[in-house]
């Protein structure tokens, strides 16, 4: 199985959500998946740390690197929240391919409640416009983890 996990939360970032992030892809390696990893500090993006907390990074895919992940065969993506950009551009491009009938990839959402997240960062007005982007229109068939 091919997996393209897509995070900016990763070893050797001291949190949960890197932690989990480092054990899922080596439990999916040894299993005998090919993982490719998209986070920041990886060749497919460029990297700038969080304006709002200096101690983590975000990314931003690079324009060719998100081309060649979106014309390879994936059987799972799989997109870390909260407010992955990269990622959620990634999902609506294989979501866009999808609605053309091609083989797209099973896209998979994790850990974030993206409600609760959006009404802690946007204008209480704007929650139901990022929620309903990011779920009715991005990624209506993912599964989220």
């Amino acid at each position: 199985m091919r997996v393209l996990l897509v995070s900016e939360n990763v070893p050797p970032q001291v949190n949960g959500i890197a932690r989990r992030v480092g054990k899922y892809a080596d439990g999916l390696r040894e299993r005998g998946c090919t993982v490719t990893l998209c986070h920041p500090g990886s060749e497919c993006c460029w990297a700038f740390a969080n304006p709002w907390n200096f101690s983590a990074s975000m990314m931003v895919l690079r324009p060719l690197a998100f081309v060649e992940l979106a014309r390879q065969r994936w059987d799972v993506v799989h997109v870390v929240m909260p407010l992955n950009l990269s990622g959620v551009w990634l999902l609506a491009a294989f979501r866009f391919l999808h609605l053309f009938g091609a083989d797209a990839p099973r896209l998979v959402v994790s850990h974030c409640n993206l409600g609760a997240y959006n009404e802690s960062i946007f204008p209480a007005g704007l929650t139901w416009i990022t929620e309903g982007l990011c779920t009715a229109v991005f990624c209506p068939s993912c599964a989220c983890l």
